[in-house]
């Protein structure tokens, strides 16, 4: 409770910082704000994109503490090393230099080892073979497909 209202005495002190009066002319609607020599447009896409980052800030932590994934998310976090690496390779995996790369790295690193559990393995090796599986196919990726799997296809 405390570190919220520090938080948001933060917020507001920073939004006086940044826009002082502006906040204020929002309401006034469009004439009033351009009678005051304030861009409205500029102000109200400033705090729309304010806003919807705090939000995703609550959804991520709301992510991390309702879901399987962020379970194991947050068991990575207690290893900040192999954290950074899990976060490096989602971009190799991709592809380097494109948007859509670290999105299919992600997607392809998170949802591998969910298709291998359905693989029928017996129970005492099961965890080791679905990891062995696991990293013969990224070494096999990087090595067929060294620029990522969204990556720009090069001849050699």
């Amino acid at each position: 409770m405390i570190a919220s209202l520090g938080i948001y005495i933060v917020i507001v002190q920073l939004i006086a910082m940044v826009w002082g009066n502006d906040t204020k002319t929002l309401r006034m609607g469009l004439d009033a704000t351009t009678e005051f020599g304030d861009d409205i447009v500029v102000t109200g896409a400033q705090w729309v994109t304010l806003v919807a980052a705090i939000l995703s800030i609550g959804g991520f932590a709301l992510f991390l503490l309702r879901s399987n994934l962020g379970l194991r998310l947050r068991a990575l976090a207690d290893n900040p090393i192999q954290f950074a690496l899990f976060g490096y390779n989602m971009v190799i995996v991709g592809g380097l230099g494109t948007t859509a790369g670290p999105l299919v790295g992600a997607a392809t690193l998170v949802g591998l080892p969910e298709v291998l559990r359905f693989l029928a393995l017996p129970d005492a090796q099961a965890a080791n073979l679905r990891l062995l599986i696991y990293g013969l196919l990224l070494v096999l990726m990087m090595h067929l497909r060294p620029q990522g799997i969204v990556g720009d296809y090069r001849m050699q």
